[in-house]
């Protein structure tokens, strides 16, 4: 997959299996905004949040921003709950 310069993806390679992990990158927030909180379920990510809640699936870095503590976008534990902020 290739990264824009200004991506917040970083990708790393496992040198034995050869897989590729995403994990994004952290950005500075000014200020807090009012969020409301989602369970994760199977099979949801940053990007099908973005699509059931902000209605534009691009939006992803929204709730990327409000949940630093989740490193890998694709795979976020069933029951892992995240805020998702209101627009």
């Amino acid at each position: 997959m290739a990264k824009l310069s200004s991506s917040r993806y970083l990708s790393t390679f496992d040198n034995d299996s050869n897989n590729e992990a995403r994990t994004i990158s952290q950005r500075m927030t000014t200020k807090s905004q009012p969020y409301i909180t989602h369970t994760v379920q199977s099979n949801e990510s940053f990007s099908s949040l973005a699509g059931k809640y902000l209605n534009n699936e691009k939006l992803y870095w929204y709730i990327a921003d409000q949940n630093p503590q989740i490193r890998f976008p694709d795979l976020i534990p069933v029951g892992t709950i995240v805020r998702i902020p209101l627009a």
